[in-house]
């Protein structure tokens, strides 16, 4: 028995260690992944209540991202928040008449890990999406502007890659959205703001958006190369396709954005 508990003791740190190594380390549990992002990029936008023609111009972007492993399902499911939001000017290929876009989003996600090796982690799950905003042209019509507010179920898949650039441990990651379900506002082919809101024209506002009527998709791939003890340079590409077709009237934003910045990995207190 004394060789038994001998031989137990000295093989500890070795099976404590293989477990340690057989442990994916893309997000560990206690430890919260806070991301900051900076770009700029393109923007293709059209709003049929406002104009009839295409706007295209520059969006600066920014997007911050908030990521930790909650202890469901056996400690494998993680949760995300982030929140986004871009600025615009874009104009129509007459140059007159500018447009003026603003955007805010928060999104939060679960996802569901499903790791196939040390290196490779997939993951699944869906979330909630908020979104406000407005577009104003100064094309001087009659509506001059547009509100933005909706909400949707979405769902969500991801993919982190561990690899090893210039001798450092990094990680590439892609990840898709696509809204399901949700409700948004919009005024009604025609109708006005102040037929809306001072004549008190009730009409069809909150309209229904799903994959046929809204058809939206977000895609999102960045790497993290380290740069010290827990921070990460992160450089990524977001493309954003948002459609919408509400009481007649047809819209679209379409983005593509270069984003800069960087990654914390904090550990949580108990």
């Amino acid at each position: 028995m004394k060789t038994k508990l001998l031989v137990w003791l000295c093989l500890m740190p070795c099976l404590r260690l293989s477990a340690q190594e057989a442990e994916p380390a893309f997000m560990p549990q206690g430890v919260q992944v806070r991301s900051t992002m900076l770009g700029i990029g393109h923007l293709n936008a059209l709003d049929t209540y406002l104009s009839p023609v295409d706007y295209r111009g520059t969006a600066l972007r920014f997007l911050r991202e908030n990521s930790r492993m909650t202890r469901r399902f056996h400690g494998r499911l993680s949760v995300q928040h982030m929140l986004s939001g871009y600025a615009a000017y874009a104009s129509p290929r007459s140059e007159e008449g500018d447009e003026l876009l603003a955007m805010w989003q928060w999104n939060a996600t679960w996802h569901y890990h499903l790791p196939l090796n040390r290196r490779l982690l997939l993951m699944a799950g869906a979330g909630t999406e908020l979104q406000t905003g407005f577009a104003y042209t100064f094309a001087g019509s009659n509506n001059p502007a547009q509100a933005r507010l909706s909400g949707r179920l979405a769902g969500s898949v991801a993919a982190i890659y561990s690899v090893d650039l210039f001798r450092r441990k990094s990680f590439v990651r892609w990840q898709v959205d696509a809204p399901l379900l949700g409700l948004m506002f919009s005024p009604e082919y025609g109708e006005s703001y102040y037929e809306l809101f001072s004549l008190g024209h009730h009409g069809h506002h909150a309209c229904l958006t799903w994959p046929f009527s809204a058809p939206t998709l977000v895609s999102h791939i960045s790497l993290e190369w380290p740069l010290r003890a827990n921070t990460f340079l992160r450089v990524g590409y977001l493309m954003d396709i948002d459609q919408r077709q509400p009481n007649h009237l047809k819209q679209h934003e379409w983005s593509h954005t270069v984003l800069l910045g960087y990654t914390k990995r904090l550990r949580i207190l108990p």
